[in-house]
C-alpha cells in the first residue's frame, strides 16, 4: 500500500460519518477502495457497494484484492434482481461487504426487506456523477433517516467533474449527507512525495506537422472564427464565452447548448446550424491528427455531400483552403513532362488521369474518356505519410534493435535457471481501454517504465491545456445537514400541520427515472410494485402513464401508446398521459415556425390530436420540470382518496375465474366475446366498435347480409371477407 492512501484511510476512519474523497486521476482509485474493504469486518456489519457505472473499476477491486491479500476469500458478490427477496435479506445480514445496483437497493429501501440496522455503510464509487434527482442521493436520504449511525463514503477521481456548475462540490455533499471533504491533488506533500520517489523517464517526442496540415488548421480556426462572430449577432446567447480560446475546448458545445436548449425552439435555422457547424468544425481539428491523409479526405467529401445545402461553414470564405490542402495531401495534377501543374494560373474545370492501355493511352475525365487541350494532365498520388506513424515507426524499430543486441544476455540468464521478463512495449491509444492497461501498468509495473510522449508540435491542442482546478481551501466543510426545518403556517411559527401523508404507488421499472425521488422529496410516501396498467396510481379513480419526450416519439412509431392508453381507458375513470420535458431543455416539440396546419402522418402533435380524439377521457398533462410533476401529483391527489395497493396490483391480472379487477369494459360488454371478434378477417381497431354497436351477439353478426355488414365495416372488401370466412365450409373426413 502506497503512503498517501494509509492517510485517506486513516482520515475516512476518524469520522464514523463518512466523508467524499476526491483524487486526481490515475492515483489508483480502485487499490485505495479495496485496501479499505480488506480493513471490514463482518462483526461491524454489512457492507454495500454500489455498483460502479464503469464494469473495469469493479474488475480492478477483486484482482486488487486478490493481489493485496492473496488469503482473502470473501470477494464482493453481486446482489441483482435476479435473487429471490428472501435470499437478498439473508446476504444483508451476512456482514459481508456486496456490490449492489441502486435501482435495487432502493426498492428494498423503500419495501423494508432491508434491516438497516444490520447495514455497517455504504460505498458510492462515482461521486462526481451525483445530484440532487440520482437515485444515489435517494438512497442515502432513506438510509440515513432510518440508520443515522452508518457512514456513507463517497469517491471520485474526476476532480474536473466536481466543478462543473455552481457549488458542485458543497451539493454533492449535501446529498451524501456527509461534512467532510478529502481532497489529494497531485501536489499534495504525500501524493508528490511518493510519485517522485521512482519517477518514470520520459521523453518528448515532438513530430512537426507538414505544410499543409498547418495549412488545413489555419483554415479551420478561420472557419470556426467566422462562425463565432455570426453566433455573436444574435442576442440570445452569452457573447463573453463565444471565443475563438473556448472554441478549442471539448466542453464549448455543451457550454452553448446549455446556453440556448431552454429558447432551442424560438431560434432561427440559422443559428441552429451555426452550433451543429462548430461541432463539426472542432471534429475536422481533432481528426487531422487522428486520421490518415486518404480518411480525412474522404470524411471531408462526406460531409460535403452530406451537409453543403444547409450548412454555414462550407460557404465561409476560407473554407475552400480546407478541401484543397486535403487534397493535397492525397494527389496533385503535374504535367507529362513531370512538372507540376499549378492550378491557379491555369483554369483547368476537369482533372484527367490518364491510364495506360494495350495500344495507346486514353485519358478518362470523372470516369469517361476525353480529347481536349488539356491532354498532357495527368492525376499523380502523393498519400502523404501521417507524421506520427513514421516517428512511432522508428521508435519501435529502436526498440526491436535494442532488444535484439540484448538477446544474447537473455539467453545467458535463461541458461543459468534466472527468470526474465521480455520488455513489454505498450502504445497508448485514443481509447478508454489503452489508457486503462497504461496506468495499470504504470502504477504496478516491476520496473521503472521509459515514457515517450509523442504529439504534434504545433497542434492547437496544446493551447487547452489548464492547470486544473482548486475545489477549496478548506477540506472540512461544515453544514447543517440533520436540523428540521421550521414550517410557517397561520396558526404559529415554528409548528408543523399534522397532514395525512399523501400515497403513490409506482411502477417498479418508473426507478429508472428520477420522479420517485422528487416525489418522496415532497414528502410522499413511495410504494413500489410491479403494474400491469399504468405507470404511477394517485387514487382509486387516477392513473398516470409518463412519458418523457424521447420515449413518446418511440411509443408513437411502435404503436405501444396507444394500447397503454386504451388499457387505462378500460380500468380507470381518469387516464392520465403525463408528457413531461426536461428542466434544462425548451418546453415545446417544435417551433410555432414548424407547427404546419395540415394533418400529417408524422407529425407528433398530428399523433397527439388523433389520440384526444379516439379517447375522450384522456387527459394530457404537460410538465416543465421533475419538480412541477410532483406538484401537479400533489394538486391531482387533492380531495381523493388514498390508492389501495392490493387492487392496483391485480388490476390487468386476470384471476382463476377470468375475472379482471376495475374492468369497465366488463360491465357493459362480454370481453372474450369482444377480443374473438377482434380476431376475425376483416375487423379492424376502427370498425370493431361499430360492429359491436350493430348486433347484440356473434351469433347474429354471423346471420347479417353482406349489405348490412359492409355498412357497419365501412366497406365492401372488407363485409366479403368476413362473410366468405363464417360461410366456408368446415372440412370432414367422410
Amino acid at each position: 500500500m502506497v503512503q498517501f492512501h494509509e492517510h485517506i484511510i486513516t482520515e475516512l476512519l476518524e469520522d464514523s460519518n463518512g466523508g467524499l474523497v476526491v483524487l486526481s486521476s490515475g492515483l489508483s482509485l480502485s487499490k485505495l477502495v479495496s485496501s479499505l474493504l480488506l480493513l471490514h469486518s463482518s462483526s461491524q456489519g454489512t457492507l454495500l457497494i454500489l455498483s460502479p457505472s464503469s464494469a473495469s473499476l469493479k474488475s480492478k477491486i477483486n484482482f486488487h484484492l486478490k493481489t493485496l491479500n492473496p488469503q482473502f476469500n470473501q470477494i464482493p458478490a453481486e446482489i441483482t434482481a435476479d435473487l429471490a427477496a428472501h435470499h437478498r435479506h439473508a446476504l444483508y445480514t451476512s456482514g459481508n461487504a456486496f456490490f449492489i445496483t441502486p435501482r435495487i437497493l432502493v426498492v428494498d429501501l423503500l419495501t423494508n426487506k432491508l434491516p438497516t440496522s444490520k447495514i455497517a455503510g455504504i460505498f458510492i464509487l462515482s461521486a462526481h456523477s451525483l445530484s440532487e434527482t440520482s437515485t444515489e442521493a435517494f438512497i442515502v436520504r432513506i438510509f440515513r433517516s432510518l440508520n443515522r449511525g452508518a457512514y456513507v463514503r463517497a469517491f471520485s477521481d474526476r476532480p474536473h467533474a466536481m466543478v462543473s456548475g455552481f457549488a458542485k462540490a458543497e451539493r454533492t455533499m449535501k446529498c451524501l449527507h456527509v461534512r467532510r471533504l478529502h481532497l489529494w491533488p497531485r501536489f499534495q506533500v504525500y501524493v508528490s512525495q511518493e510519485l517522485e520517489r521512482d519517477p518514470p523517464e520520459v521523453v518528448d517526442i515532438r513530430v512537426p506537422m507538414s505544410k499543409y496540415m498547418v495549412g488545413i488548421q489555419k483554415a479551420i480556426v478561420e472557419v470556426m472564427d467566422a462562425c463565432l462572430k455570426e453566433m455573436r449577432k444574435t442576442n440570445k446567447v452569452d457573447v463573453e464565452d463565444l471565443t475563438l480560446e473556448n472554441g478549442l475546448f471539448k466542453s464549448f458545445d455543451e457550454i452553448v447548448r446549455r446556453q440556448l436548449d431552454p429558447i432551442w425552439h424560438t431560434l432561427g435555422k440559422k443559428t441552429k446550424q451555426l452550433v451543429s457547424d462548430l461541432k463539426t468544425l472542432r471534429k475536422l481539428l481533432d481528426y487531422l491528427v487522428r486520421y490518415d491523409a486518404v480518411t480525412y479526405l474522404k470524411y471531408l467529401d462526406t460531409l460535403r455531400v452530406s451537409e453543403s445545402f444547409r450548412s454555414v461553414w462550407i460557404f465561409a470564405e476560407a473554407s475552400y483552403k480546407i478541401f484543397d490542402y486535403a487534397k493535397k495531401r492525397v494527389f496533385h495534377l503535374v504535367r507529362l513532362d513531370g512538372v507540376k501543374f499549378n492550378e491557379s494560373s491555369k483554369g483547368v474545370k476537369n482533372k484527367k488521369r490518364k491510364t495506360k492501355g494495350d495500344d495507346k493511352n486514353i485519358e478518362e475525365v470523372d470516369g469517361t474518356s476525353s480529347s481536349s487541350s488539356n491532354a498532357g494532365l495527368i492525376l499523380e498520388e502523393v498519400l502523404e505519410e501521417a507524421p506520427k506513424w513514421k516517428v512511432l515507426r522508428e521508435v519501435l524499430e529502436e526498440v526491436e534493435e535494442e532488444r535484439q543486441k540484448q538477446g544474447m544476455l537473455r539467453e545467458e540468464v535463461l541458461a543459468e535457471g534466472e527468470d526474465t521478463d521480455n520488455g513489454i512495449v505498450l502504445v497508448a491509444c485514443k481509447d478508454e481501454r489503452s489508457c486503462l492497461q497504461l496506468e495499470e501498468f504504470i502504477m504496478n509495473g516491476p520496473k521503472k517504465v521509459f515514457i515517450p510522449p509523442l504529439f504534434f508540435q504545433q497542434n492547437l491542442k496544446k493551447l487547452t491545456f489548464v492547470s486544473g482546478h482548486c475545489l477549496g481551501s478548506n477540506s472540512s466543510l461544515e453544514s447543517d445537514l440533520n436540523t428540521p426545518q421550521n414550517s410557517v403556517t397561520r396558526k404559529a411559527g415554528g409548528r408543523k400541520e399534522a397532514d395525512k401523508e399523501m400515497q403513490v404507488i409506482v411502477d417498479m421499472r418508473e426507478f429508472m427515472s428520477s420522479l420517485p425521488n422528487v416525489l418522496h422529496q415532497k414528502g410522499m410516501r413511495i410504494i413500489p410494485v410491479t403494474l400491469e396498467v399504468g405507470d404511477y396510481i394517485l387514487s382509486p379513480l387516477i392513473c398516470v402513464e409518463r412519458k418523457s419526450i424521447q420515449d413518446l416519439f418511440m411509443s408513437f412509431t411502435s404503436g405501444r401508446l396507444y394500447h397503454q392508453v386504451e388499457t387505462m381507458v378500460r380500468y380507470y375513470r381518469i387516464p392520465v398521459l403525463l408528457i413531461e420535458f426536461s428542466q434544462d431543455k425548451s418546453f415545446s416539440f417544435q417551433s410555432a415556425s414548424d407547427i404546419g396546419d395540415d394533418v400529417t402522418p408524422n407529425s407528433v402533435i398530428s399523433k397527439l390530436s388523433l389520440l384526444a380524439l379516439h379517447f375522450p377521457r384522456l387527459r394530457i398533462i404537460w410538465s416543465r420540470s421533475l419538480h412541477a410533476t410532483a406538484e401537479i401529483f400533489a394538486s391531482l391527489k387533492a380531495n381523493q382518496d388514498e390508492p389501495d395497493e392490493t387492487k392496483a396490483i391485480r388490476v390487468g391480472v386476470p384471476s382463476e375465474e377470468g375475472i379482471v379487477e376495475n374492468d369497465a369494459r366488463a360491465e357493459n360488454y362480454n370481453t372474450s366475446a369482444v377480443e374473438f371478434l377482434r380476431r376475425l378477417p376483416g375487423v379492424t381497431d376502427s370498425n370493431y366498435r361499430a360492429i359491436m354497436d350493430g348486433c347484440k351477439s356473434l351469433a347474429e353478426l354471423a346471420l347479417l347480409p353482406v349489405e348490412k355488414l359492409a355498412e357497419l365495416m365501412g366497406g365492401h372488401k372488407a363485409a366479403r371477407t368476413l362473410r366468405d370466412f363464417l360461410d366456408a365450409k368446415y372440412p370432414t373426413l367422410l
